[in-house]
């Protein structure tokens, strides 16, 4: 580059130097403001729908910020919607909650991992606090439980734990302990449960992708590119899906020449198939609404279980993909 055009860029830099910083403040700003505005009224939200809830009805349990994603929280209202033949019970000395079903008794875990200790030829519980761990045998997790029931169990107990707490791609569900009973989400449990999906968790788009193949239901077509990225293209609309340890990535394109971008996400390895059969196995949709700059995710699964007017009219642009 010649040096008067080296002197000019800089010139350029100097003089709409202030405007660039007056738009940092200004975006920094809306960005607080919107974070100010955001936050308490996600919380009200958040605290409206926990006193409409069943298990809020039942147990009158006053509201915190983590209640509403704890394990209990979730399987109880699901239970009690779903009607499920169980028995839900809650120790009101300690506030520990079991329930039985099929002549088992069920109980939530507290900790953060199961990992397979090789040395012990045997699966272990893992709690992490701050900057050490600790171990302990799923027995001694489960007869450490015993001692917050009311009255002596005489039913066998199971752990009702989630896929993943487990880091492996794969799992042998079969051989797991029997007091170990993996779901892959508490608001579904005991529906209808795959067990070839249970057991596989995707740690590699190469992985993701051949559990692709294997649904006939996926509508487009998709290939694998350079071991990577999984293209998903239809007529109006292309994924680009990657996935690699813990994280994916899930982006969605316009299918033009410019291939204009509209949103992306980034699902857990667990959350990342669900995701791929709920915008593309045949005759489902997804609904996306673009405004302001930023893009929401309406819907994603079978159009029957999502209210929607096309016709309604609407701030901002909404996408709307049908898988064909």
């Amino acid at each position: 580059m010649k040096w008067y055009k080296i002197v000019l860029a800089v010139f350029l830099i100097i003089l709409f130097s202030p405007f660039i910083l007056l738009g940092i403040v200004l975006f920094s700003l809306l960005g607080f403001i919107l974070f100010c505005f955001i936050t308490p009224y996600s919380a009200i939200s958040n605290r409206k729908n926990y006193k409409k809830s069943a298990y809020y009805q039942k147990y009158k349990k006053s509201y915190n910020k983590t209640i509403c994603t704890s394990n209990n929280y979730i399987f109880y209202n699901y239970a009690i919607n779903e009607k499920l033949p169980i028995q839900y019970f809650r120790v009101e000395s300690t506030g520990f909650e079991y329930f039985i079903f099929k002549n088992n008794i069920f109980i939530f875990p507290d900790f953060n991992e199961i990992v397979f200790n090789v040395d012990k030829g045997e699966y272990e519980i893992v709690y992490k606090e701050k900057n050490k761990q600790i171990y302990m045998s799923i027995d001694e997790f489960i007869n450490n439980k015993r001692k917050l029931f009311d009255d002596n169990i005489a039913l066998p107990i199971k752990i009702l734990v989630l896929r993943n707490y487990f880091d492996e791609e794969y799992l042998d569900i079969d051989n797991l302990p029997q007091s170990l009973y993996v779901v892959k989400y508490y608001n579904t449990a005991f529906k209808n449960e795959n067990k070839k999906l249970l057991s596989i968790v995707p740690h590699t788009t190469e992985t993701l992708y051949k559990m692709m193949l294997e649904n006939e239901k996926l509508g487009g077509k998709f290939e694998l590119k350079n071991g990577e990225q999984i293209i998903w293209t239809f007529e109006d609309v292309q994924y680009e899906i990657e996935m690699e340890g813990d994280e994916g990535y899930f982006g969605v394109f316009k299918n033009n020449k410019s291939h204009t971008n509209i949103t992306h996400w980034h699902p857990w390895n667990y959350e990342i198939y669900d995701d791929v059969c709920n915008v593309g196995e045949k005759g489902n949709i997804l609904i996306i609404k673009y405004s302001l700059g930023s893009a929401e995710t309406l819907y994603m699964g079978n159009p029957k279980n999502y209210v929607f007017d096309k016709n309604k009219k609407r701030i901002g642009k909404i996408f709307y993909f049908e898988s064909k």
